[in-house]
């Protein structure tokens, strides 16, 4: 367990100061189960139960943090379906072919949707270029990950954990190599 500065949060004491969040309750949580994700959830959901004031002050975050996730989730499937849709060929017949054939009904590759829910057929070449900016980040961002991840796996011996194998010190230093 690493040592990190805790927050006081109303799971361990008095009501938390407007910083304590439910991830920062769910660090702590995690901190005190020495990451089992099972045993910190359960402890968290009993001590947020036993308290229903600090369960009142995090409801707008839970329901944020939904409504948020699946919106994202929605427009993520819109996208699939369009893309995927726009690119199938309808012949075959059967099942398949219905499927296909009701994913672009109506929908056309333009119908794309971008981020703050602009279609492509209205964006402007600003807008698309914002967009592809944002695409080309996460990408990035994945694509570091995947290196490192494999750098990592070259320096683990078959049937070894990273943790026994690699320092801390040399998973950092092969997070900055990586990172192209």
């Amino acid at each position: 367990m690493t040592a990190r500065t805790k927050i006081p949060i109303a799971v361990s004491g008095d009501i938390p100061p407007p910083i304590a969040t439910l991830s920062a309750m769910a660090r702590e949580a995690l901190d005190d189960a020495d990451n089992d994700v099972a045993k910190a959830s359960e402890a968290l959901k009993a001590r947020l139960l036993t308290r229903p004031e600090v369960l009142d002050r995090i409801i707008t975050e839970v329901v944020s943090v939904a409504v948020s996730t699946r919106v994202g989730g929605a427009m993520r499937s819109e996208r699939r379906a369009i893309i995927l849709g726009s690119m199938r060929q309808i012949g075959g017949g059967g099942r398949d072919a219905v499927r296909a054939l009701s994913a672009v009904v109506g929908r056309s590759i333009l119908d794309f949707p971008l981020a703050g829910g602009v279609r492509l057929r209205d964006a402007t070449r600003e807008q698309v270029i914002e967009q592809a900016a944002l695409y080309e980040r996460f990408a990035a961002d994945q694509a570091h990950k995947a290196r490192w991840l494999n750098a990592i796996a070259r320096d683990v011996p078959p049937g070894t954990v990273v943790g026994t194998a690699i320092t801390e010190e040399r998973a950092s230093a092969l997070f900055e190599e990586t990172n192209q």
